[in-house]
C-alpha cells in the first residue's frame, strides 16, 4: 500500500473518530461554516484525552491486502463499575492461495479490586490451540480503562493531528499532491436529532509509464453528541483497473457491558504462573510542551517517578518539575510511582543560573544545556533548523545565558 495514501486513510479514520466526541449541536448542515469547523477541530484536540469511562462493548474488524491478505478482529468488553475487562484479538495471515499461513489469538482479562489489580494474558497459535503461552502481572488502579479502553480511541491521534485545523487540511492536501487528477474530495455532514453522520470520499488518479493508478476512499462515521457509535472505512488502490491494495475497517461501539461476551477466565491455565511485579512500562516524556524526549521511554513499574527521572536528567544543568497533565497543573508528587500502562509525563524545565536550555523539537527531538556563547548545529546536512518559524542561517547559533531556546527541526527531503 502506498505509504502516503495509507497515512491519509488513517488520518481520516482517526480524525473522524475524535470529531465524534466534539459533537456539533443542532446546526443545519447548510449553516456549518469554516469557522464552525475550526471550532469543532479545536474542541476535538481538547477532547482527545476526554474518553468517557463508561460501560462499553467494542468490536473492530480490519482487512488489509498488500499482495497477501491480513485480517484482525478485536473485541473488548469493559465493566466500569466492577472495573473488569476482557479483550480478544484474532490475527490471520493468508498466502497467495488465500490459505491461512499463520495466525494467533490473544486474550486478556483485567480484574481490579481493593486488594489486587491483575492482568492475565493468554496467546495461542491459531493452527495449534494447544500451543499457548500464559502470563499474569500486577497492575495499577484503572489499568483496564487507561491501558485498553482509552488506548483503543487514542491510538495514533497524538502524532497525526496538529493543533491547527488549517494545518490538518494542509496535510491532507499534501498527501494527494503527487496525483495528476483529483476526481473527488468531499466532506459531508448529515445532522439528525440524536445522531450525526460524517462522510468523507475521495478519488485520485495518476498515470506513469503506461500504468494508470487510482486511489479511492470512503469513510462513514455515525455518532451522538457524546460518543462514537460506528465507523466504516474502505480504501483501495488499483493499477489499470485491477485492485492491488485495499483496506477495510469497521468499528462499532455499544455503550453497554455485554456480559455474554466476557469469556470465563480458566484459572487452571494459569496455575504455576508467577505473578510479575517487576517489568518495564513505556512512558512518553514531553518537555516544555515541545520536545518529545524519546531517550527516556521505558521505566520499571511501581518505581518512584520523580527520583528516577531526576537521576536520568542529572547531567543537564536545568531544574525539572513533572506533571501528569498537559496544562502542568497536576504536579507529580515525590511519592508517586510509575503506573502499569503507557502514559505521558509532562515536564517543565528552566536552566540553572548562567546556563541556557536548548530544546530541539519536530522531526528530531533532543535537549541540551550550555554556558557557552554559541552552539554548533551539527546535522545541517539532514535538518533545517528554525526559531519562531525563521530558518537559522549557517551552522552556528549565538546563545544568551539564562534563556530557553526552542528550535524546530525539519527533515531535508
Amino acid at each position: 500500500m502506498n505509504k502516503i495514501m495509507r497515512v491519509f486513510a488513517v488520518c481520516l479514520i482517526f480524525g473522524a473518530t475524535v470529531l465524534s466526541f466534539a459533537g456539533c449541536g443542532n446546526q443545519d448542515q447548510n449553516t456549518l461554516t469554516k469557522n464552525d469547523e475550526e471550532k469543532l477541530y479545536a474542541k476535538m484536540v481538547d477532547t482527545i484525552n476526554a474518553i468517557p469511562q463508561v460501560d462499553c462493548t467494542v468490536k473492530s474488524v480490519i482487512e488489509e491486502f498488500y499482495g497477501e491478505l491480513n485480517t484482525q478482529e478485536d473485541l473488548f468488553v469493559f465493566d466500569s463499575g466492577e472495573k473488569r475487562l476482557y479483550y480478544n484479538s484474532v490475527s490471520k495471515n493468508f498466502n497467495e492461495l488465500n490459505e491461512i499461513e499463520s495466525g494467533n489469538t490473544k486474550e486478556i482479562w483485567v480484574f481490579e479490586d481493593e486488594e489486587n489489580n491483575i492482568e492475565y494474558k493468554k496467546t495461542s497459535d491459531l493452527q495449534n490451540l494447544d500451543d499457548f503461552y500464559t502470563s499474569a502481572k500486577l497492575v495499577s488502579v484503572n489499568h483496564a480503562y487507561n491501558g485498553y479502553v482509552k488506548q483503543a480511541y487514542k491510538q495514533h491521534l497524538e502524532f497525526l493531528f496538529p493543533s491547527s485545523y488549517n494545518d490538518f487540511l494542509k496535510s491532507v492536501d499534501e498527501n494527494i499532491l503527487d496525483y495528476d487528477k483529483v476526481y473527488e474530495k468531499t466532506i459531508n455532514w448529515e445532522l439528525k436529532d440524536e445522531e450525526r453522520i460524517f462522510n468523507v470520499r475521495y478519488k485520485v488518479e495518476k498515470n506513469n509509464e503506461g500504468k494508470n493508478t487510482v486511489n479511492e476512499g470512503v469513510l462513514e462515521i455515525i455518532f451522538s453528541d457524546k460518543a462514537i457509535k460506528s465507523l466504516k472505512v474502505y480504501y483501495s488502490v488499483s493499477n489499470n483497473g485491477e485492485i492491488v491494495d485495499f483496506l477495510k475497517f469497521d468499528f462499532v461501539v455499544d455503550y453497554n457491558f455485554d456480559a455474554s461476551k466476557f469469556a470465563t477466565l480458566s484459572k487452571s491455565e494459569f496455575e504455576g504462573v508467577e505473578l510479575q511485579k517487576d517489568y518495564v512500562v513505556k512512558k512518553n516524556l514531553i518537555i516544555n510542551s515541545k520536545t518529545k524526549f524519546n531517550y527516556f521511554n521505558y521505566f520499571n513499574f511501581n518505581t518512584n517517578v520523580v527520583s528516577t527521572l531526576s537521576a536520568r536528567l542529572q547531567d543537564y544543568r536545568a531544574v525539572f518539575s513533572f506533571y501528569s497533565d498537559a496544562d502542568c497543573k497536576n504536579r507529580i508528587s515525590d511519592t508517586d510511582k510509575f503506573t502499569s500502562y503507557e502514559s505521558t509525563i509532562y515536564c517543565q524545565a528552566v536552566p540553572e543560573s548562567g546556563y541556557a536550555l536548548i530544546l530541539f523539537y519536530g522531526d528530531d527531538n533532543s535537549l541540551m544545556t550550555t554556558n557557552e556563547n554559541n552552539i554548533e548545529l551539527t546535522d545541517t546536512d539532514r535538518f533545517i533548523y528554525k526559531i519562531n518559524g525563521k530558518q537559522i542561517s549557517g551552522n552556528m547559533l549565538e546563545i544568551e545565558p539564562n534563556e530557553v531556546y526552542c528550535i524546530e527541526t525539519v527533515y531535508i527531503n
